[in-house]
């Protein structure tokens, strides 16, 4: 009996007790491959803030200051003085005054002269039959000020003359000292002063005379008063 004749034999057997099949074609292996998982990658997102740089500019503001040159006194303007009471104008005096003022040094006497400008201050007083102004100034250098008074009195009334008003009185007052007097034999305060009828002021009208007058006050060392221009207005009563 040959192999194959067996092995028919054993199949017929086992096929009809249904056990084997005979077909000796092997099946193929089936593989199931893993589905194949795909990774998708997010692309990377970059984001980049944007940066802004601010630049702080610092500004210096320069403040300039503009000096004004010193003003010049007009030698052609003519001073005006007056005093105030009780809101009232009771006295005015408009002139050109200079004093002239004597001094000795090593080599002699010398003359110093002084004008009243607008700068100087005035005070004073008015009453019923009596006004009073003084001028004050400080001469550059000099360590103390430099005054001039002038004391108006009511004349007595009369029938041609009525409320008119003189100067009576003028006293100045002033220091003598190395700095404003170079080289004076003698320093410290000094008085001068006049006494008389000056400046008849008529009532109402008030007192003008554009000459030059000229009034000795007396003292230790005599000095000389020059007034011009003078415009003179007493016992006034007037805003």
């Amino acid at each position: 009996m040959t192999g194959k004749t067996v092995c028919l034999f054993f199949a017929l057997a086992l096929l009809a007790f249904g056990l084997v099949s005979c077909d000796s074609t092997k099946k193929p292996e089936t593989t199931t491959a893993a589905p194949m998982t795909t990774t998708t990658t997010a692309p990377m997102t970059t984001t980049t803030a944007d940066t802004t740089t601010t630049t702080t500019t610092e500004t210096t503001t320069t403040s300039t200051t503009t000096s004004m040159p010193p003003t010049t006194p007009d030698p052609n303007k003519i001073p005006k003085f007056s005093i105030t009471d009780d809101g009232n104008v009771c006295l005015v005096v408009e002139a050109k005054m200079e004093l002239f003022v004597p001094y000795f040094d090593t080599k002699g006497k010398l003359v110093k002269s002084f004008n009243i400008g607008q700068d100087a201050s005035a005070k004073g007083k008015c009453a019923k039959d009596k006004e009073t102004m003084t001028l004050s100034w400080t001469p550059s250098g000099s360590p103390k000020p430099f005054n001039l008074t002038l004391t108006f009195v009511k004349l007595p009334s009369s029938a041609s003359n009525k409320d008119a008003s003189v100067v009576q009185n003028i006293m100045f007052q002033y220091f003598l000292s190395d700095e404003v007097f170079p080289g004076t034999n003698a320093t410290g305060g000094f008085a001068a002063h006049a006494k008389g009828s000056f400046f008849e002021t008529p009532a109402s009208v008030g007192y003008t005379c554009t000459a030059q007058q000229n009034v000795t006050l007396d003292g230790e060392r005599p000095v000389s008063f020059g007034v011009s221009s003078i415009h003179a207005e007493a016992f006034r009563n007037s805003t």
